[in-house]
């Protein structure tokens, strides 16, 4: 899957984003970003890195589940209003979405990343 693609017309619009997206490749995983009225939102694509192997040593981390999935929730990881939703794909892939806000509102920002997070797992094959 290509991370530019994981939204739809509809979902662009739901989600306010602007443009086509930004290809940005990390090590391990397949990246996309986009600019929002407030914000912008990230998605990457880890098909060989597991939910266990992210780096989460930066900002408040807790567990949690999301879409019957194995997730991680790190906010404020680069500081205020930065925050990001991890969530397990498969034993060895995962997910992640990372969403800023242009006036520091970290839940705002949790908020979005969890909203994409929706339409971006119901494109994904079930554990």
């Amino acid at each position: 899957m290509d991370a530019c693609q994981v939204f739809d017309a509809q979902a662009t619009s739901q989600l306010g984003l602007e443009g086509a997206g930004e290809v940005k490749n990390f090590a391990g995983g397949r990246g996309c970003d986009w600019d929002t009225a407030g914000g912008g939102i990230r998605v990457v694509l880890y098909d060989s890195t597991s939910l266990e192997k992210q780096n989460l040593s930066d900002g408040q981390v807790e567990s949690t589940t999301f879409a019957g999935r194995e997730a991680k929730i790190q906010r404020e990881a680069l500081g205020a209003g930065d925050c990001s939703l991890l969530f397990a794909v498969g034993d060895s892939s995962s997910v992640s979405l990372d969403a800023t806000s242009n006036d520091m509102n970290t839940d705002a920002s949790c908020q979005l990343a969890q909203q994409a997070g929706e339409l971006v797992v119901a494109k994904l094959p079930k554990n």
